[in-house]
């Protein structure tokens, strides 16, 4: 939602690097677009119809919804958050863009806990060949995307 309202555009951002494909280049507006496709499903197939399709690809992702969220929250603040070049570009676009520090939070502080407390209620076990597929296969999916995007663009999504 932040990406969307309150923070600076990706094409004011980073025009370069998201000349192809916009916000999507970022790992957090994938990761928070996939947990909320999932947790939709959780909610669909919980409250609203009974599909036992649905809860079956839920089991199965649930690991990638897992990895993604848990990883978001502290990656951030670990590795970007507290930089000084993500300073001065936060600093840079305040005037114009008022909520951009709150817009940082908002995109990535609730991701691990969301993960972890659905976690806690989490009963079913989902088998190694479906972490390895879709976890792994994530993994792969976005370092070849960062190498194609570097190669078509000339710019490192996170240098």
């Amino acid at each position: 939602g932040t990406q969307m309202t309150i923070s600076v555009p990706a094409r004011i951002l980073r025009p370069t690097v998201t000349k192809y494909t916009g916000r999507f280049t970022f790992l957090t507006v994938q990761s928070n677009f996939l947990g909320v496709l999932y947790f939709l499903g959780v909610l669909l197939s919980g409250w609203v119809v009974k599909a036992p399709a649905l809860e079956a690809i839920l089991v199965r992702t649930f690991p990638l919804c897992f990895s993604l969220g848990f990883f978001l929250t502290p990656a951030y603040y670990v590795l970007d958050h507290f930089q000084d070049a993500s300073k001065q570009i936060r600093q840079k676009f305040s005037d114009k863009f008022p909520y951009v520090y709150v817009a940082a939070h908002l995109e990535h502080c609730f991701a691990a806990p969301a993960v972890v407390l659905y976690a806690r209620f989490f009963t079913l076990t989902v088998g190694i060949a479906d972490i390895l597929f879709f976890v792994g296969g994530y993994a792969s999916f976005y370092v070849a995307f960062s190498i194609l995007t570097k190669c078509a663009t000339g710019e490192w999504v996170y240098p």
